[in-house]
């Protein structure tokens, strides 16, 4: 072979080598940018898929028809924690406080109990009826008790802006509002709950139980103090019942599917309507709920963080939640809550109960008993 062939055949090599090289470098880039591409598809296509069932989700619960998408419920609670750049938590709940009350319990070192109390921008007649009924008893310097309406945020389902519904100067007025920047719907009570349990132990850490109830509600605030000097440190109570088994029925407004949930019974559980926590107990709910999934039915969504917890409600003698047969002075002695109650009747009822003496024994105001046996 000519020193001029050997010369050929080493650029041949050299050639066919880098072009190799080349090949290589080139598939490289190519299964990257695929690869890249099909991340940023997906986690695009989450992002999307999550504000399409969120919103999904919103409409249908104005309706009040709750149709099978409990499972996208859990994970859409999942993906908003992510969205909001926690990777850590189950269930995010921190949202923007668009009116607040921070200083209700500032200026008292001995609150019995914080009533917060769900409501929407539109039950200013609700709010007035409870002003003017057992709330009454709240937010004096001379009483330990406490009351805060939480409200979410009407303005993408009524086009309604806080500012335009009067709320902030209904707030200014009366100081015991705080709003959130949520969309207020049956399917985001939870949300609502854990929001509000979350709250108190924020600005009202001071008080020693805490009780979640509704506008429609008659609470009855004069027993509430009798009842939490007998009840435990740790303790949930109210209209409370055993294990029960879920609506499976899709016409049911509590309809939940086997996707959503998968046991054949719900862990017991209090009625929504009214139920007291102590504190402490407030604050381990809110730690536990960090790795529980979204549940749309907020009384079950506590039942799963307690379950978790390994704590049972107790049932309390008084709490209802339906509206029993009005008698002034039953109300008064033994009627803890009512449920059902419209502002009319609210207002009457009060001014009907006050003219009755308490005949109770304060030590027989708290009266547990066994939780209620259901289907």
């Amino acid at each position: 072979m000519t020193e001029l062939d050997n010369n050929r055949s080493k650029s041949s090599v050299g050639y066919f080598l880098l072009v190799f090289v080349t090949l290589v470098l080139m598939a490289s880039l190519s299964l990257y940018a695929i690869t890249s591409g099909h991340f940023n598809k997906r986690r695009n296509m989450v992002e999307r898929n999550t504000e399409k069932s969120y919103m999904h989700m919103v409409v249908n619960t104005q309706t009040g028809t709750i149709i099978d998408q409990d499972q996208t419920y859990a994970i859409n609670g999942f993906n908003q924690s992510i969205l909001k750049g926690s990777t850590l938590k189950c269930f995010g709940h921190d949202f923007e406080i668009l009116i607040n009350e921070h200083t209700l319990c500032e200026k008292s070192d001995d609150i019995d109990i914080l009533i917060l109390i769900s409501s929407s921008q539109n039950q200013f007649n609700e709010r007035q009826a409870i002003r003017k009924s057992w709330g009454s008893e709240c937010n004096r310097n001379d009483t330990a008790i406490k009351c805060l309406f939480v409200i979410g945020n009407d303005r993408l389902t009524s086009g309604v802006s806080t500012k335009d519904s009067g709320l902030q100067e209904e707030s200014t007025l009366y100081k015991d509002i705080v709003q959130i920047d949520y969309i207020d719907s049956y399917g985001n009570l939870t949300y609502k709950t854990v929001f509000s349990i979350s709250w108190a132990a924020r600005y009202c850490s001071s008080a020693k139980y805490v009780m979640k109830t509704d506008t429609d509600m008659y609470v009855n605030t004069n027993l509430l103090p009798f009842i939490t000097k007998k009840a435990p440190n740790t303790f949930i109570g109210g209209y409370c019942w055993g294990p029960s088994t879920p609506h499976r029925n899709r016409n049911s407004k509590w309809y939940v599917s086997f996707k959503g949930y998968k046991e054949n019974k719900f862990p017991p559980m209090c009625s929504g309507t009214g139920y007291i926590i102590s504190m402490d107990l407030v604050l381990t709910i809110l730690q536990t709920s960090e790795y529980i999934p979204f549940f749309y039915l907020e009384d079950v969504y506590i039942a799963m963080c307690l379950k978790k917890m390994r704590v049972t409600p107790i049932y309390l003698l008084g709490f209802n939640n339906i509206k029993p047969r009005f008698n002034p002075c039953f109300y008064k002695n033994d009627i803890i809550t009512s449920h059902g109650v419209k502002p009319r009747e609210l207002v009457t009822f009060w001014n009907q109960i006050r003219s009755c003496n308490v005949s109770i024994i304060p030590e027989n105001v708290y009266k547990p008993r066994p939780l209620l046996r259901v289907n």
